[in-house]
């Protein structure tokens, strides 16, 4: 008798685990895409402030990494990128100097099939420095997907 409850309840939590499991890849998916069309708006479109501080160097366009993955990032011609830490980022700003990079802020699903994504450009400097930058800002955009196709609405905006 205990081996038949064990088994409905294994049966049971691997079915509710693949459910959830399905609706998580979905997600991911859909935060890929999102996150792949916002950064390619950025860099091709010019659609984030301080844009030639940005592409200044194409081959090493820095984002800070903590909402994204290298499997997120677009292939754009002639375009690589380096995911970096705050320290890291310091540590390069020391060796080089001080330099733009690119962030996601925040990223979070909206109702319906709508996702919002806060992406910008940031300065930043060596650690210990006190230079400050007012400049560079960030755009909030509401992804929303219809008959298979994403189509974007910028919703806020702050240029520093």
């Amino acid at each position: 008798m205990k081996k038949s409850y064990l088994v409905i309840i294994v049966f049971i939590f691997a079915t509710s685990c693949n459910n959830k499991l399905l609706n998580l890849t979905k997600w991911d998916q859909n935060i890929k895409e999102v996150v792949k069309l916002a950064i390619t708006d950025a860099i091709v479109n010019k659609n984030v402030e301080e844009y030639d501080q940005l592409i200044k160097n194409k081959s090493n366009i820095v984002i800070y990494d903590t909402l994204i993955s290298y499997h997120m990032l677009p292939k754009i011609t002639g375009i690589k990128y380096e995911l970096m830490s705050i320290t890291q980022m310091r540590q390069k700003a020391g060796k080089d100097s001080d330099f733009v990079y690119l962030y996601i802020w925040d990223i979070h699903k909206d109702s319906g099939n709508s996702i919002i994504i806060d992406i910008g450009t940031a300065w930043i400097t060596p650690q210990g420095s006190k230079r400050m930058y007012l400049s560079g800002g960030d755009r909030k955009y509401k992804y929303t997907k219809t008959n298979g196709k994403w189509k974007s609405e910028l919703i806020a905006r702050f240029v520093g």
